[in-house]
């Protein structure tokens, strides 16, 4: 379609048998179809599009680093699920059957943890116990606070 029309030239190199087909199945030419979109492509994004800032909630960055630390994929329910699209036998081996299995991932906003009835806790774990114990953290005034008293050396490290 960007090449536009074809030449004299291109059309004489053209088998017949090729012309023939595109007359016989009625197939359109490219002059019907127009150029195609200065990006490339019918649904492309424009540049100003493009330009535009990804903006993300904190609150989403939050429920995605919660799925991130708390989502563990063996007790996964939804994915361990998996479905047979399609079962067929097969035309080269008569005696094997063939079958599709589709497995999609789960999204994070179908296994939020604040979809699942269940009550939750975070866990910090620090320099203060040589990272060796979790402790919990307090919930207060919808936030998850935990105190730490700095050792001798004025610092501490945590998860």
């Amino acid at each position: 379609m960007r090449a536009g029309k074809y030449t004299k030239e291109q059309k004489a190199k053209m088998s017949d048998q090729v012309l023939f087909y595109d007359k016989q199945e009625n197939r359109s030419m490219r002059e019907k179809f127009g150029d195609l979109p200065e990006n490339g492509y019918w649904g492309a994004p424009t540049q100003a599009e493009l330009d535009q800032q990804l903006v993300i909630s904190t609150e989403d960055k939050w429920k995605a680093l919660e799925f991130e630390m708390t989502y563990d994929e063996d007790l996964d329910e939804i994915g361990c699920n998996p479905t047979v699209t399609s079962e067929a036998r097969s035309k080269r081996f008569p005696n094997q059957t063939n079958v599709v299995i589709e497995q999609v991932p789960p999204m994070f906003s179908q296994l939020s943890m604040e979809k699942d009835n269940q009550q939750h806790s975070y866990q910090i774990v620090g320099t203060w116990t040589c990272m060796k114990e979790s402790q919990e953290m307090q919930h207060h005034d919808g936030n998850y606070i935990f105190e730490v008293t700095l050792g001798v050396n004025q610092w501490e490290q945590f998860f």
